[in-house]
């Protein structure tokens, strides 16, 4: 829809399916979980066909233990990209002929970890600016707060060649109630807005496009020229080629309870760590690899890929690629 010049894509006006409708194909769907026929790995986690979830957690303790005591204090800050160019927020940015203004672009990181050059797998802490563990031992990344975009752990000594979190919240903590304490809480604007009750959106991203219309927009996005985008329209087909060409304005990215998790990223790193001199790095997230990855056929079927509109196609196809994708990087 046209207004005022501008191009409205990928509103969140979803078709609408009964939440135990969506639960029950989610789990028709999968199959045996993981660890329900025991092949988890030796550090408790494990993956679906998204390649890289942790197994459902056994709770979700609003203050859970310190996993590192010692080491070098580690502050990351989260910048966003977008093309060769930070994203400006909230306002236009030129982009593949058009203009792409950013309004909502918020995102959950938990069970951060290190993995040192043996391959041996470090747990660490995601924490406050003041030294406490942070509550759920979640980090609530929100552009709308540029203090959100910093986050601080503590690494031990020693050659790390991997930084390693879950690109949103466990199961456990997925299955929680939204009246608990930020960052889960309805304040986060993270829960569901499709399915009521039935845990959090990952990563949440809405936008503005103006400028190309669908005639001329080229072949940007997709494959095909965007012919595989599917997921627009609700039932899942593939809708014209030129329209689907354009980016993605709306990609809701979440998980279903005990069936559908959150994705495993790792990204490689030469990351040195001596003694417990303090340490800053910069981890680039690409807006660039996340509308390919979102706009990529998906790697398996899921309940969530065609049932609830494009913006929930978009982020399930997102969580499907996500562990195998180059989205986030740290810099040099």
């Amino acid at each position: 829809m046209a207004v005022g010049g501008v191009l409205l894509l990928g509103a969140c006006t979803s078709a609408t399916k009964d939440a135990p409708d969506v639960a029950r194909d989610a789990a028709s769907e999968r199959g045996p979980r993981e660890d329900e026929v025991g092949s988890a790995d030796a550090t408790g986690t494990s993956s679906d066909d998204a390649g890289g979830a942790d197994l459902p957690a056994a709770s979700c303790p609003q203050a859970p233990p310190r996993a590192q005591s010692t080491g070098a204090p580690l502050t990351v800050a989260l910048a966003v990209n977008l093309g060769d160019a930070p994203l400006s927020f909230g306002e236009p940015n030129a982009y593949h002929g058009g203009s792409l203004t950013p309004l909502n672009v918020r995102f959950y990181l938990s069970h951060l970890a290190v993995v040192r050059a043996d391959g041996q797998v470090l747990p660490l802490d995601l924490l406050g600016s003041s030294g406490e563990v942070e509550p759920f031992g979640v980090h609530f990344a929100n552009l709308e707060e540029p203090s959100t975009l910093t986050f601080h752990t503590v690494v031990p000594a020693g050659q790390y060649r991997e930084i390693r979190f879950t690109w949103g919240i466990d199961d456990a903590c997925n299955g929680g109630s939204s009246t608990r304490v930020y960052p889960l809480d309805d304040t986060s604007q993270m829960t569901w807005p499709h399915l009521q009750g039935l845990g959090y959106l990952f990563f949440r991203y809405e936008a503005r496009w103006a400028g190309s219309s669908p005639a001329d927009a080229g072949g940007a996005f997709g494959v095909d020229g965007g012919a595989n985008r599917d997921g627009a329209a609700a039932d899942g087909a593939a809708t014209d080629a030129a329209v689907t060409a354009l980016p993605p304005t709306a990609i809701h990215m979440g998980g279903l309870v005990g069936s559908i998790f959150a994705p495993e990223v790792h990204v490689p790193t030469a990351l040195s760590v001596a003694g417990t001199a303090p340490l800053t790095k910069t981890m680039q997230m690409s807006l660039d690899a996340i509308f390919e990855e979102a706009s990529s056929p998906a790697t398996s079927a899921s309940a969530l890929s065609t049932s609830l509109g494009s913006e929930v196609a978009f982020g399930d196809r997102l969580r499907q690629r996500a562990a195998a994708s180059s989205i986030f990087k740290l810099a040099p």
